[in-house]
């Protein structure tokens, strides 16, 4: 064999080798991203903040779930009852916070209504992402008019019965804005408080499945929180303007999921790569207390505790309820010196120490 051909035989050799090398390293790496767990090493403390009062019975006591919606004075629940002509009827359940004024309402809606909020005799739901309110006593509903405002969820500013914060996507100038808006109902107006992302082209399913959550007014100090349960953020606003006022990242850092679509259109998170992190928070007395999915505890709440001056993350606690944790809760309320945390097969009741 010539020198020529064995120079040839041996680079060809050492470039399937280093080839194989790459590969090996890139699927390592790939394997470690979509298994790693995004633990955090805890500072654990004795439970001295609240204890536990007592269990009450979902509204819907028939059910085997929780479906609830989301309210600023009321617990609400929804039954759906049966479909016909494109309509699905439903029987929401309603009480006030501390589960002495109870009342039933029969609603039907078009079959592809997600009811999104309800606020006293008013029901709000989103169809192909735009609003439409459903009054309760006179059965009528009409749709809010939001131009170029592609809408995902929303809660009431306080004091006001026009205005709403909301999570969407707005069209302008060429340029599709997601993030929060405020919006009034009146006027039809949609304000931008805080964009997360710009794009030239519509995103609004990938980002309302990236920035999954909800919002509440469970805080003592004027906010209103945006709480995202698969990404590791918690934005922060003024509970009377809106205006946003600052963002707290939790410890265990969970970036984005990415978002995948299938050759018919649809998105759907990416599997091994996707974590739920945080299922629920409140703010009272100087602490944020966040529930966290993101531990190996199979029955325990998990709340790690963080400075609502600094953000700062400074200790954990865990407590046992029916063997449930932290990734079990459907809905958390503060109301007052209590807090109300709702599961599967009921709520659970604590009082603050």
């Amino acid at each position: 064999m010539s020198l020529i051909m064995k120079n040839k035989y041996l680079v060809g050799l050492i470039t399937v080798f280093v080839s194989i090398i790459v590969c090996i390293t890139v699927l390592n790496l790939v394997n470690s991203s979509s298994k790693k767990n995004y633990y955090f090493d805890r500072t654990f403390v004795e439970n001295n903040f609240f204890k536990f009062s007592k269990t009450i019975s979902k509204l819907n006591y028939k059910s085997d779930f929780l479906f609830n919606i989301n309210s600023d004075n009321l617990l609400v629940e929804k039954e759906f009852l049966n479909n016909a002509n494109s309509t699905n009827f439903y029987k929401l359940y309603l009480s006030d916070l501390n589960f002495e004024k109870k009342n039933r309402k029969d609603i039907d809606l078009p079959m592809s209504a997600d009811i999104k909020l309800c606020i006293k005799n008013v029901v709000f739901y989103v169809q192909k992402f735009k609003l439409y309110n459903y009054n309760l006593i006179s059965k009528n509903r009409e749709e809010i008019k939001l131009k170029n405002f592609k809408i995902v969820s929303l809660f009431p500013l306080k004091g006001s019965e026009t205005k709403f914060i909301s999570f969407g996507e707005l069209l302008k100038d060429g340029v599709y804005y997601a993030g929060f808006f405020i919006i009034d109902t009146k006027s039809s107006t949609v304000n931008s408080l805080k964009i997360l992302e710009e794009t030239k082209e519509s995103k609004v399913i990938s980002s309302s499945l990236q920035y999954s959550g909800s919002f509440s007014s469970n805080t003592d100090n004027g906010f209103l929180v945006y709480c995202c349960n698969k990404y590791s953020k918690i934005y922060f606003f003024s509970a009377q303007t809106g205006v946003y006022k600052k963002v707290l990242t939790t410890k265990e850092d969970v970036p984005l999921p990415q978002i995948l679509q299938n050759n018919k259109g649809d998105s759907f998170y990416a599997r091994g790569t996707t974590r739920n992190t945080n299922m629920g928070m409140f703010l009272k007395d100087g602490n944020v207390f966040v529930f966290s999915a993101r531990s190996p505890l199979d029955n325990r709440i998990l709340v790690d505790i963080y400075s609502s001056d600094s953000f700062k993350y400074e200790k954990s606690i865990k407590f046992f309820y029916k063997n449930f944790d932290s990734k079990s809760i459907e809905m958390i309320v503060l109301n007052g010196n209590k807090i109300i945390i709702g599961f599967s097969t009921d709520y659970a009741v604590f009082n603050f120490l």
